[in-house]
């Protein structure tokens, strides 16, 4: 006797109940490698600077981000060179000059920079420096001072991000 098509379909449908569906592992196995290498190239791009607890920066508005250079902490005794101690507040406040500042900015080594326009030459690159809010002017300008007397060519001041919503309207 013929059987219809519906039969055929309902026999069909009965014979594939029992049977597990297979999975592709290999498809998910590559979505995880992707993942992994994605997660590890953007973990190590971050830029954050070396923060001390004792410090607090000032606040500005400012979109660019800070990037790998050398730093200058001047906390509220002393003057850090890459997390080094290089002087005392109190003898900054009373020199002219800090040499010791100097001297320990111009032992890191200098390394090749290329500019925007191609050029490349031997130089120090950019040192950034961060300073408690109750330091007075006067240190920061000599340790900038420093700074340019061991020939880095761009020198930054950190500080805290702060957004509009945060200042208020009457900040």
């Amino acid at each position: 006797m013929k059987e219809s098509r519906r039969a055929k379909r309902m026999r069909e449908r009965n014979a594939k109940k029992g049977r597990v569906a297979s999975m592709n592992m290999i498809s998910l196995m590559d979505i995880f490698t992707i993942l992994v290498f994605f997660l590890l190239v953007n973990s190590s791009a971050v830029e954050t600077l070396p923060s001390a607890k004792q410090l607090q920066l000032p606040e500005a508005f400012e979109d660019t981000k800070a990037g790998e250079t050398v730093s200058v902490m001047i906390t509220r005794t002393d003057i850090l060179v890459n997390g080094e101690p290089a002087m005392t507040l109190a003898d900054a406040e009373n020199a002219e000059q800090l040499d010791a500042v100097r001297m320990k900015l111009e032992s890191i080594p200098t390394k090749l920079m290329q500019f925007d326009d191609g050029t490349e030459t031997q130089g120090r690159g950019e040192v950034t420096v961060l300073a408690d809010r109750s330091i007075p002017y006067k240190v920061i300008r000599r340790v900038m001072q420093a700074c340019t007397q061991a020939e880095y060519a761009a020198i930054s001041l950190a500080i805290l991000q702060k957004t509009e919503i945060e200042s208020g309207p009457d900040a």
